[in-house]
């Protein structure tokens, strides 16, 4: 089925995202850093048959607007919001997140439980601290990696340690979808510097643990086999919360819906149909 774009306007800024799919119940996507709405192309397309799909570029990626401020978890988790009451009228079948998106998503569904059905985090940071945020900062200051053309940067994420596991067809879309061309004529991915500024990211920190244990949403919890021992305190939430449910998905990193999108498709309508989550896929 073919995606469509489409605008929206929260505030003083314009909010781009796409749409697919026909189906009666309705799921939101949201991406982390330095991705957008196209890199859930290959899970829409999953979805799309039994489900109305939408995806979203957070402010700072994709074609919605790149402001020069406002990156905060709390600042994105309005912007959620914002989307929501406007798009899907304050109310949402199923939304899946990844990364700061699922974090910004968690303190969203904190405050408004009844907005959603179903929610599906993949790999939240569950303590995000001053260290991690001047990390991550860093990135503001180095030099953006550019390539020459499509077909260079093709190769690249064909062979690269961290992206050689996401599926042929993401990444097709990842170069088709996520890139422009910069003023110097480099082929450039669509996300701000802005986004990791420091001052963004000073005093940013927060423990999502206390923020999962409030949640009543039947909510699934998904990690990487690369990284699940990170997540252990959520694993021991699901054996504590019957709402809480913990998935490993194995030989995957962090980018899971990217390199294994027909299985968070699967769990997705496992977790709908309220059927027993497995512990690992």
């Amino acid at each position: 089925m073919k995606l469509k774009s489409h605008f929206v306007d929260l505030d003083d800024h314009r909010a781009h995202y796409t749409q697919t799919g026909t189906g009666d119940k309705s799921v939101l996507l949201i991406h982390g850093d330095m991705r957008t709405s196209r890199s859930f192309d290959s899970l829409s397309r999953k979805l799309a048959p039994t489900h109305s799909v939408a995806a979203i570029d957070l402010f700072g990626h994709g074609d919605s607007d790149w402001p020069c401020s406002g990156y905060k978890f709390i600042e994105r988790s309005q912007n959620i919001e914002q989307f929501v009451n406007k798009v899907f009228n304050g109310h949402i079948d199923t939304v899946i997140a990844h990364s700061t998106g699922a974090i910004a998503l968690a303190l969203y569904a904190s405050r408004k439980q009844s907005v959603f059905k179903f929610i599906v985090l993949m790999e939240p940071m569950i303590v995000v601290d001053e260290k991690f945020q001047r990390m991550v900062s860093s990135r503001a200051t180095r030099p953006r990696t550019t390539w020459a053309n499509k077909k260079e940067l093709t190769q690249l994420l064909s062979v690269h340690n961290v992206t050689k596991k996401w599926t042929s067809e993401v990444i097709e879309d990842v170069v088709e979808h996520e890139t422009y061309v910069n003023e110097n004529g480099r082929l450039d991915m669509k996300w701000a510097t802005q986004t990791m500024s420091w001052k963004d990211r000073k005093d940013d920190y927060l423990d999502l643990l206390p923020t999962l244990e409030t949640l009543e949403v039947p909510t699934l919890f998904v990690a990487s086999e690369a990284r699940q021992d990170i997540f252990k305190p959520i694993e021991n939430l699901s054996q504590i919360k019957n709402n809480i449910h913990f998935c490993t998905v194995i030989n995957t990193g962090h980018n899971i819906y990217m390199e294994r999108p027909d299985t968070v498709a699967m769990l997705t309508k496992t977790l709908q149909s309220g059927k027993p989550i497995p512990k690992q896929v």
